[in-house]
């Protein structure tokens, strides 16, 4: 099999594996080789909702030991999160990832010792396979199209971490490390090409927004999570600074409903009532846990507010200052506020008998709020895949290729980026890494017309290997292919593979990924075995 390292069919041809959002290797991508694309789409949403659930019940049950009824409230409000759902509806489709937050963070952090019988080596092996575990799902992440989040992702798993009051540090560091050295290895062809992509585009040149104060920031996170307002773009738009690009409505939705809120008031207040819990003695490490926790806390608002002074040290930070908006960082406060809750209401012993009642209305309450809540912005949405659907079952069902004959802006009643289905290749796609108005991308003697035209010897048709190596192709980025390259050129518009130069650096992380896959392989099948083995002697 070989990877798509190149896609002719937008922007006279571009990287597709180098690109951050591009998701060849997901679940949805395998679906689609048995369903069709809207089909696979709608099954991987259900499938992480679905894994979200579960994750976050297990991850309350065995290691905040909270009982069966509030796991299963975080479990379902964490299921239905409007970070999760709203973008999914508008095409964000690489951070369905994000579902697998809860399994990252059981994984690091429920205790060997419950797990194992045979003493150190039984703790050392639960660490190994908690460290493989965790080390696929972070390589997913960045595969499948998640990178952009992996700072807010990473700080939520943290802040989890802090949280958890069982959990043996030591053990956490050991998963965290072989994970992340292990992710780092499955994924480094991916990074590489990646960083030398994105090396050749800057992005820094774009503002970074900011809300104008502490209080707006509060206020306006906590609209996002608790009210989700319809017109909180309306609401949040005024209260900002630094705007260049407009951040509509999906980019506030993070909604965990009224729910988690109501349960927090209710357990403080009732613990006032009463005069307070018993005091607990709190080692060093929980005040250390607890410092970290709010520190993280206080960075997702942190970024997100503006003053010129802390703006300027925010355009000079790496990774941030390619942002044009960094509200998605908010998204760490939902597993956090979910996971208080719902300890918070395990806590509530004055309503144990009644929590299983309580919880049936709580869940009754969130699927309600989720099925009532304004969805006129979403319905209204202009796209319709069906031309692309239709397209994608006329070649499946006679087993050609839709190949590339032209650069062009439409044709007939083709949407943007619809025109692949004709055989046209976008001229004005939309591509982020190239600029929201495609500011970066070097159109050269990029026209629209007959791919083979020639101009000066070179074709009509971007040569993309240029885009990523250009040194080992002597060539430079957004080059077109050569008027003597016409074969590789014919090769790629057709979406079959062609000759192209990598560096050195690719070569060997492409090694890595190779070895790091058969490495783990390897350790799978010599694990299988050793539980037959074990199977067998019990």
């Amino acid at each position: 099999m070989d990877i798509p390292w190149f896609t002719p069919s937008l922007c006279g041809g571009q990287p597709f594996f180098a690109d951050v959002q591009s998701g060849y290797f997901s679940v949805v991508q395998i679906l689609a080789l048995f369903l069709t694309p809207l089909t696979s789409i709608y099954t991987t949403v259900l499938v992480f909702a679905g894994m979200g659930f579960w994750g976050t019940y297990l991850l309350l049950r065995q290691v905040f030991k909270v009982s069966q009824e509030c796991a299963f409230l975080g479990a379902t409000l964490f299921m239905f999160n409007g970070f999760y759902s709203h973008r999914m509806i508008v095409g964000h489709f690489g951070y369905h990832g994000i579902m697998l937050i809860p399994w990252v963070s059981y994984l690091l952090l429920f205790r060997s010792s419950d797990n194992s019988n045979n003493g150190a080596n039984g703790i050392q092996s639960v660490n190994a396979v908690c460290a493989v575990l965790t080390g696929l799902i972070v390589a997913y992440w960045i595969q499948s199209g998640l990178a952009s989040l992996m700072i807010p992702v990473s700080l939520t798993i943290l802040a989890i971490g802090c949280m958890a009051e069982s959990g043996n540090i030591r053990d956490f560091l050991y998963r965290s490390t072989g994970a992340a050295i292990l992710a780092t290895g499955l994924s480094a062809s991916k990074l590489v090409a990646g960083a030398a992509f994105m090396g050749n585009f800057n992005r820094s040149h774009y503002l970074l927004p900011g809300i104008n104060g502490a209080t707006d920031a509060i206020t306006l996170a906590f609209t996002a999570l608790f009210l989700s307002l319809k017109d909180i773009e309306e609401i949040a738009i005024p209260k900002m600074s630094n705007l260049q690009w407009m951040l509509s409505r999906h980019e506030w939705e993070f909604g965990v409903t009224f729910v988690p809120i109501l349960i927090i008031a209710a357990s403080w207040l009732t613990r006032l009532r009463v005069g307070g819990s018993p005091q607990a003695k709190h080692s060093p490490r929980s005040h250390i846990a607890l410092l970290l926790l709010l520190f993280i806390l206080t960075i997702p608002l942190a970024v997100n507010i503006y003053t010129p002074e802390w703006n300027a040290i925010l355009k000079q930070t790496p990774l941030i200052k390619s942002s044009s908006g960094l509200i998605r960082w908010w998204l760490i406060y939902i597993p956090i506020v979910i996971i208080y809750s719902a300890i918070e209401l395990d806590r509530l012993t004055l309503i144990t008998k009644y929590r299983p009642w309580i919880v049936a209305g709580f869940s009754v309450a969130i699927v309600v709020v989720n099925l009532t809540q304004d969805s006129l912005y979403y319905d209204t949405q202009g796209y319709d895949p069906r031309v692309v659907s239709e397209a994608y079952a006329k070649y499946k069902q006679s087993g050609g290729d839709p190949a590339i004959h032209s650069i062009g802006t439409s044709e007939s009643m083709l949407q943007r980026n619809d025109t692949l289905v004709a055989g046209i290749s976008q001229l004005y796609c939309y591509n982020p890494s190239f600029g929201y108005r495609l500011e970066s991308l070097p159109l050269k003697t990029l026209h629209a017309g007959n791919i083979f035209d020639q101009t000066d010897g070179f074709l009509n048709l971007k040569n993309p290997a240029c885009y990523i190596y250009p040194a080992e192709n002597a060539c430079q980025p957004g080059d077109h292919f050569r008027v003597d390259q016409r074969a590789q050129a014919e090769l790629f518009a057709q979406y079959k593979p062609f000759h192209f130069e990598v560096s050195t650096r690719q070569k060997i992380a492409n090694w890595i990924t190779v070895f790091s896959l058969m490495l783990v392989l390897a350790y799978g099948v010599w694990y299988l075995i050793s539980m037959y083995r074990n199977t067998k002697r019990a």
